[in-house]
């Protein structure tokens, strides 16, 4: 059996941060991409681009830097990953990475990750992560394909009405001695049938009873 690892699971606050990808081809593509989603700000480094790295260059999206990656290029970098083919190459970005205590993942390298990046499910606000803690990437692919086709397109819907229904009941009942009111309360929009409405498109309706529950 393979090395089991322990994880602790987290969701990084990337936005504005700096993350340095070191690699150029279709695997360093797909990690860029879901960095951009997170919005930080991402360089690319590698002697060469695949053409969806160029393009998101062109764009102003990302920096690119069109040479082999030198330790320097860790400098200031919140976040590391390697995706890179060369196993070498790796290797020297991971060395680097932890001589300047930065976090990194190096692709389909468990050993030398301080994070695994899941399989994700996104609606809206709301974000579904699978992992295997690294033994099998594969298998979090499938999971998620399998849960996803049990969630609606919606659900996304039902998480800002329930995020604004907080908000009210929030203004409604301040204060630390309404904390159980509030959560009472919340209970009892998330054990209605406001999700079933949403899910039919009745969004309306479903507006309407969660105002009636906050006012009774």
């Amino acid at each position: 059996m393979g090395e089991r690892y322990s994880t602790y699971p987290v969701f990084l606050l990337l936005e504005g941060k700096p993350v340095l990808v070191v690699g150029g081809g279709e695997v360093a593509l797909r990690k860029v991409q879901g960095l951009l989603q997170s919005k930080a700000d991402v360089t690319v480094v590698a002697p060469g681009f695949c053409k969806g790295i160029e393009e998101l260059g062109r764009q102003d999206r990302i920096r690119l830097i069109k040479r082999p990656v030198v330790d320097e290029d860790l400098d200031g970098m919140a976040l590391v990953v390697a995706g890179t083919s060369d196993g070498d190459v790796n290797y020297l970005v991971f060395e680097a990475a932890r001589e300047r205590g930065i976090l990194i993942n190096v692709v389909d390298e468990p050993k030398l990750c301080d994070f695994f990046v899941p399989s994700q499910i996104h609606r809206g606000d709301l974000t579904i992560a699978i992992s295997t803690s690294g033994s099998a990437p594969g298998l979090s692919k499938y999971f998620r394909k399998d849960i996803s086709s049990s969630l609606s397109p919606e659900l996304g819907i039902f998480v800002d009405l329930i995020k604004t229904a907080r908000e009210k009941i929030r203004e409604m009942f301040p204060g630390d001695d309404q904390a159980q009111k509030r959560k009472d309360m919340l209970e009892a929009v998330l054990n209605s049938q406001v999700r079933r409405l949403v899910e039919q498109g009745s969004l309306k309706e479903a507006g309407n009873l969660v105002d009636r529950i906050i006012c009774n």
